[in-house]
C-alpha cells in the first residue's frame, strides 16, 4: 500500500547511497521509507527523525525548525533518536528489528533497518475486525516474550509496547519495533521521563518521574496489548484503575480471566491479569517468568517461592497442621521449593513412622537471600511435641487446613485450637478452608463470627481464605497472608511460581478481616 504524507522525502530522493522507493508510515516524531541501498542492491527500511510539531521540509530536502524557540527540544530530541538506533544496534534477535547503522544528513539523522513485507499489530487488528484466536496469539507473543528477554537482559527498558510496536511480518512472525523511549534500566528514575507514553498501556509507574522503573513495566504494557487482542478493546488507563481504588472503588478493568471466559485457556488469561497488576512488584519480574508459566506451568506446578524483604538474616519455623492428612501433605508439596529438603522429609518420614505426635521436616521456602522458612507439618490435630528446631528458629505460625465439607467443621476448629493451645498464644495463625468436594463453600464469615464468640485463648480473628491444598497458588496466598499478619509493616512482599499468584496490597492481607469470598 503506497502512503501519501507531506512532509516526506519524494520518491527517487538520494540520502547518502539510499534511493527512497516509498512512504512506509508516519508519526509524530519519524516518517519510515521503504528505500534502495544502492550500493548493495537490497531493499531497506529507513526512519527518519521528523517532528511533526515544530519541523517542515526545506530546499533539497533538509529539515528546517520552524521557530527558534524550538531549537533546543529539536536537539534532545534528535539526540534521543540517535540513541534509538544505539540501542537497537545492540540487539541481534529474530523478534526485534535488525538495525544496520544509522547516520546524519539533511540537518537530521536516519536509521537503516531491515525491511519487511506486513503490517502492525494494531493495523492487522483493525483488519481482523474479531478477537484473536489463541493460537494465533501464542504465535504472536510467545516470540514478543522471548525479544523482550533479551531486550531486559542487557538492562533496557522498550517503555512503549502497543500494538502499534509490534509488527506482524508476511510469514506471520512479529517485530518489536520503535525503541524511541528505549532506556537502559539502572538510569535514575527522573531521567526516565513521562512525556511518552501510551493510554491504556502505560503503567502507573510511567506517569510518576520518581518511580523506580524495570521490566515490569514493559510487561504491564504487553500484557495490555494482549488483552486488546483478546476483548478487541484498550484497556482503562492505568492512572483512572489506580483512582479507583485510592476511592475504595471497584477495579474499572474487567479482568481477562471473566473477559475470556471459554474462550481462552485459564492459563492464557491468568497470565494477562498478572502482568496488568496495578502494582509492578505484583506482576512478573520477567519476560521469562511469563514464559515458564505458560510453557512449564504443568511440570514445575508446586513450586513456589515467596519473596520477603526483612533486614535481619535467620531462618524461621512455620507449622501446617490439621485434621486431613492428605491435604497437608498436598500443602507442603506446593510450597517447599528446594527438592533436597522433601527428599529429607520422606527419609524422616520413614524413621518417625508411628511417632505421631513428632512434626516432620518438609524442606524450605526461601523468603529472601538471607531468610528461609522452614516447614513442618503434623497430621492430625494432635498435640504437637515441638523438636529442638522450633525453640531455635522461633516458630512463626501455624498454617491450619480445615475441611468445609466435615460434618462439623466447626467442632473441628475448637479440636485442633485445643490441641494447639501454645502455639496459638505464641504465634500468628492463617486458615485455609478446603473445599473438596467442589459444593458451594460456606462463608468465611461463619469461621470469623466463631472465632471472635471462642474463649480465650482462642478468641482471635486470624486471616481465613478458602483454598485448594494442591493449588500452589492458593497456599502461597495463604502463607503470604501469614507472613504479613505476622510483620504488617513488610513492603514489597511477592509471591512468584508455576502458578503464580496476584496477591492483594500488603495492607489488606495483614488486615485481620481478610478473605477470600
Amino acid at each position: 500500500m503506497v502512503v501519501t504524507y507531506p512532509n516526506s522525502l519524494a520518491a527517487g530522493s538520494v540520502v547518502h547511497e539510499y534511493c527512497i522507493d516509498a512512504v512506509l508510515g508516519a508519526g509524530s516524531f519519524g516518517i519510515t521509507y521503504k528505500a534502495t541501498d544502492t550500493h548493495l542492491g537490497m531493499v531497506v527500511a529507513i526512519k527518519e527523525f521528523f517532528p511533526e510539531e515544530y519541523a517542515r521540509r526545506g530546499a533539497q530536502g533538509a529539515v528546517e525548525i520552524v521557530a527558534s524557540k524550538y531549537a533546543d527540544t529539536y536537539q534532545w530530541e534528535l539526540d534521543r533518536f540517535i540513541g534509538e538506533g544505539q540501542v537497537l544496534a545492540a540487539f541481534k534477535h529474530p523478534n526485534i528489528v535488525r538495525v544496520w547503522r544509522y547516520f546524519a544528513a539533511n540537518r537530521t539523522a536516519y536509521i537503516v533497518m531491515d525491511y519487511e513485507e506486513g503490517e502492525s499489530l494494531k493495523t492487522y487488528l483493525k483488519r481482523f475486525g474479531k478477537p484473536l484466536p489463541e493460537t494465533q496469539l501464542r504465535g504472536i507473543f510467545d516470540p514478543v516474550l522471548e525479544g523482550l528477554q533479551e531486550v531486559h537482559s542487557k538492562r533496557y527498558l522498550h517503555r512503549d509496547i502497543k500494538p502499534g510496536n509490534i509488527y506482524i511480518r508476511a510469514n506471520n512472525t512479529p517485530l518489536l519495533l520503535d525503541f524511541g523511549a528505549a532506556r537502559l534500566e539502572m538510569a535514575k528514575p527522573s531521567e526516565s521521563g513521562t512525556s511518552k507514553l501510551t493510554i491504556g498501556y502505560a503503567p502507573i509507574e510511567q506517569y510518576c518521574a520518581d518511580s523506580p522503573q524495570g521490566p515490569a513495566l514493559d510487561l504491564y504494557a504487553l500484557g495490555a496489548t494482549m488483552y486488546r487482542c483478546i476483548c478487541g478493546q484498550t484497556p482503562v488507563e492505568s492512572i483512572k484503575r489506580r483512582s479507583a481504588r485510592d476511592k475504595s472503588e471497584d477495579d474499572p478493568l474487567v479482568l481477562a480471566t471473566q473477559l475470556g471466559h471459554g474462550c481462552y485457556s485459564h492459563t492464557l488469561l491468568e497470565a494477562i491479569d498478572w502482568m496488568m497488576n496495578l502494582e509492578p512488584q505484583n506482576r512478573p519480574h520477567s519476560a521469562r517468568e511469563v514464559l515458564d508459566y505458560l510453557h512449564g506451568g504443568a511440570q514445575a506446578k508446586g513450586v513456589c517461592r515467596i519473596h520477603w524483604q526483612r533486614p535481619s538474616t535467620r531462618d524461621y519455623t512455620v507449622l501446617i497442621a490439621g485434621p486431613n492428612e492428605r491435604d497437608n501433605a498436598a500443602a507442603l508439596a506446593n510450597l517447599s521449593d528446594i527438592p533436597t529438603g522433601r527428599r529429607r522429609s520422606h527419609a524422616a518420614a520413614q524413621g518417625r513412622k508411628g511417632e505421631g505426635k513428632k512434626p516432620l521436616d518438609y524442606g524450605l521456602i526461601k523468603l529472601s537471600d538471607s531468610e528461609a522458612v522452614h516447614l513442618y507439618a503434623l497430621a492430625g490435630g494432635k498435640s504437637p511435641e515441638l523438636p529442638d528446631e522450633f525453640r531455635q528458629q522461633g516458630l512463626l505460625g501455624v498454617l491450619l487446613l480445615l475441611d468445609d465439607n466435615a460434618p462439623d467443621p466447626l467442632k473441628d476448629l475448637d479440636h485442633v485450637l485445643h490441641a494447639f493451645a501454645l502455639l496459638s498464644l505464641q504465634c500468628k495463625v492463617a486458615i485455609g478452608i478446603l473445599n473438596a468436594d467442589g459444593e458451594t463453600p460456606s462463608e468465611v464469615g461463619k469461621y470469623h463470627r466463631h472465632l471472635s464468640t471462642c474463649p480465650a485463648p482462642w478468641r482471635m480473628n486470624p486471616p481465613i481464605f478458602h483454598v485448594d491444598a494442591s493449588s500452589s497458588r492458593d497456599m502461597a496466598m495463604l502463607m503470604q497472608a501469614l507472613l504479613c499478619s505476622v510483620d504488617p509493616g513488610v513492603q514489597g512482599g511477592t509471591v512468584t511460581g508455576s502458578d503464580p499468584v496476584t496477591v492483594p496490597e500488603v495492607a489488606a492481607l495483614s488486615s485481620s478481616a481478610t478473605h477470600r469470598s
